[in-house]
């Protein structure tokens, strides 16, 4: 990666709003309701995560993904006070839907304008740059999900206790 600073503003404008949006996606799927404050302090230790994972040079090897989705789950199942099988549902349904989303976009990125999208992910404002669409689909895909009330499980937190 680049300076500390790179490290800060990544998890700050990537990792912050990508937690927050991965959240809510899951909890309108899980038939949840959001918490904003709650999600807001998992997205602030959320970026916190992924910049020790920038620090420590680990999102060019591909773990990061794995890690930051065991600390999201982990963070949900404190904050929210969920047990941790319920906990993991919400989460994976969010990094799904907008790991689909990233999937389908980067390659058209590529083919149109031709350039790699994960060699201008070494450039702090390209990496932006690039991700607000992503973010913006992912805005208008959780309007209509909101609007519609879709729902792909209903995760009951009645008689919740928190389990580690």
């Amino acid at each position: 990666m680049g300076s500390l600073t790179d490290a800060v503003l990544i998890s700050v404008f990537l990792s912050f709003p990508e937690a927050i949006l991965i959240l809510m996606m899951g909890f309108r799927l899980c038939n949840l309701k959001v918490d904003i404050k709650k999600t807001v302090r998992i997205g602030g230790l959320q970026s916190g995560i992924a910049f020790f994972l920038i620090v420590l040079s680990l999102e060019t090897m591909g773990i990061h993904t794995i890690l930051q989705m065991l600390s999201l789950w982990i963070f949900v199942s404190i904050v929210y006070k969920m047990k941790l099988y319920k906990a993991i549902i919400p989460v994976l349904l969010g990094f799904f839907i907008v790991g689909i989303l990233q999937g389908i976009y980067f390659p058209i990125f590529n083919q149109i304008y031709g350039i790699d999208f994960y060699k201008l992910g070494a450039v702090f404002k390209y990496t932006v740059l690039l991700s607000l669409p992503v973010y913006i689909i992912t805005i208008l895909l959780l309007i209509i999900v909101y609007k519609n009330k879709i729902t792909f499980c209903n995760i009951s937190l009645e008689n919740e206790e928190r389990q580690l």
